[in-house]
């Protein structure tokens, strides 16, 4: 289980990995004495350990999140959990440590960073010396659906003077009860009393008994396993997003948000909040009746750099997948230029006349929300958005023929985005309505984090959720594809010794 660890403090990050590494070696060592005893073999031994004991790894993410001020150290790690949380999407925690001076009624607590930075050692120890103080540290684990927090405390008093050196501050000024060095004096030995090792403790018990149900049941491993085969015999068809535009290079919605507002003489940051994307689109119409100068002005920014195409990993990686069929809700031209760049075969199909000039051989790339160098209708307001969703066009038809003998595999989409929503629950409505669901291909939509309640949603309409083992969106999509490709590429060949296994045969017969 990965668990991702909340910190810019190296030293903490040590600890913690340490703490959970020692724990698994001691589980596994007590567990394969037991089977021994019981004469298993060594590789059923390793199975039993594999399939028995969780594993808990410690991956390290240093983003920087603001921490609230206050003496309520729960409410410290509460609220820095899920500001972690809405960043990285997976199961996680963060930790605080404090100082409680008993004559200070448990002040700074909470605050103690702050009361160090303003006194340090020398004015802390000249104020305090030998005053009883707590030392706390409160974990809070945060899996998405609720927060657990886990408390280690030790109980000492202020040195006399500051003693020893340390990678945590206030450790050369602490003395736990019953010793008479402080903690950067005891070193290596600190760990056997420490208020982070004693929550650390508690949170390992919690996962004992409850982590089994963090985990999921179809591993990452198996999925790319299916949808490699399907991409390999051309039964996968292709919907891009935006996500994957950002790859090289091209403006984000916002800047396009930018454009209407200053095109409708509204600051940016009022214009936002006045309604939806669509709505502000629609607004602007007034100002645009065709939407021409906008598509003159996408046309001209959103232009793609050929130099780009050629660094984009994730399009180069598209290319080698060789899926027959590319639909995209993107009105750029970065898959067509993909394709020119490497001087392989395509046709464009952003209208009905396009559809007459399908040849066979050729990758069909379907702008299926337009195109801002074709005389077809961009989705971009609200009407226009409604007027696509009634599933009746030349093109929504093509995609119900194509989606009869093809899975499809979702890249570059947010779950925000209610195009890409929209369309999973027409799919799925096609497919009940017509009362063959059964047998119905398997679609795919790779997410660059988790979410739990999209994903279940997506499962009951019958995409399978492939989550990214990455925090970096474009890192994850990267690994994605290559994962695939190279699972292919062992499948191809598994093909190809057969045919010479097969041939070899045949002359010995």
């Amino acid at each position: 289980m990965d668990i991702r660890f909340i910190s810019t403090n190296d030293k903490k990050i040590e600890e913690v990995k340490a703490f959970f590494k020692e724990k698994y070696a001691e589980e596994e060592k007590a567990k394969r004495n037991r089977l021994k005893k019981q004469n298993i073999s060594e590789e059923d031994i390793q199975k039993r350990i594999n399939k028995e004991i969780m594993k808990v790894n410690i991956v390290a993410n240093n983003i920087q999140i603001e921490e609230i001020q206050c003496e309520d150290m729960k409410k410290i790690v509460k609220d820095k959990a899920l500001r972690a949380f809405k960043k990285v999407g997976r199961p996680l925690i963060v930790e605080h440590t404090g100082l409680f001076f008993h004559e200070l009624g448990g002040y700074p607590g909470g605050l103690t960073q702050i009361f160090w930075e303003k006194l340090q050692g020398d004015k802390i120890v000249d104020l305090f010396k030998e005053k009883e103080v707590t030392a706390k540290t409160i974990i809070c684990f945060c899996d998405g659906k609720s927060f657990s927090y886990f408390e280690g405390d030790v109980e000492g008093t202020i040195s006399q003077e500051v003693r020893g050196k340390s990678d945590f501050e206030w450790d050369a000024i602490f003395i736990p009860k019953g010793e008479k060095e402080t903690f950067a004096q005891l070193k290596a030995n600190k760990k056997n009393i420490s208020m982070r090792v004693k929550a650390l403790e508690r949170f390992y018990a919690f996962l004992m008994e409850n982590g089994m149900k963090f985990e999921k049941n179809i591993s990452y491993e198996d999925e790319i396993d299916d949808l490699a085969e399907l991409i390999s015999k051309d039964k996968v068809m292709l919907f891009v997003g935006a996500g994957i535009s950002k790859n090289v290079g091209l403006p984000e919605w916002g800047e396009l948000m930018l454009k209407l507002s200053q095109r409708c003489g509204i600051c940016p940051e009022l214009f936002e909040d006045y309604d939806d994307f669509l709505n502000l689109a629609e607004f602007y119409e007034q100002y645009d009746k065709d939407l021409y100068k906008m598509k003159k002005w996408m046309k001209k920014k959103w232009k793609v750099d050929e130099e780009k195409i050629k660094e984009s990993i994730v399009h180069k990686n598209i290319l080698k997948l060789d899926f027959p069929i590319i639909y995209t809700t993107n009105y750029d031209e970065s898959l067509e230029k993909l394709y020119e760049v490497y001087n392989r075969k395509y046709i464009k199909i952003a209208k009905v006349k396009d559809l007459t000039e399908i040849e066979k051989g050729a990758t069909e790339i379907i702008k299926f929300h337009g195109d801002y160098n074709a005389d077809s209708q961009l989705v971009l307001t609200e009407s226009s958005f409604f007027n696509r969703m009634n599933f009746e066009s030349p093109l929504d038809i093509k995609l119900r023929a194509d989606i009869l003998n093809k899975s499809i595999l979702f890249i570059g989409y947010s779950l925000s985005d209610i195009n890409m929503r929209y369309i999973l629950y027409k799919l799925d409505k096609l497919w009940r309505d017509s009362g063959e669901k059964g047998i119905r291909p398997k679609s795919y939509i790779f997410l660059s984090r988790p979410n739990i309640v999209q994903e279940d949603i997506l499962d009951r309409r019958g995409i399978i959720p492939i989550v990214s083992q990455e925090d970096d969106p474009a890192k994850g999509l990267n690994d994605f594809l290559e994962d695939l490709l190279n699972k292919q590429e062992d499948i191809n060949k598994n093909k190809r010794d057969f045919k010479r296994f097969k041939g070899t045969f045949r002359r010995y017969q």
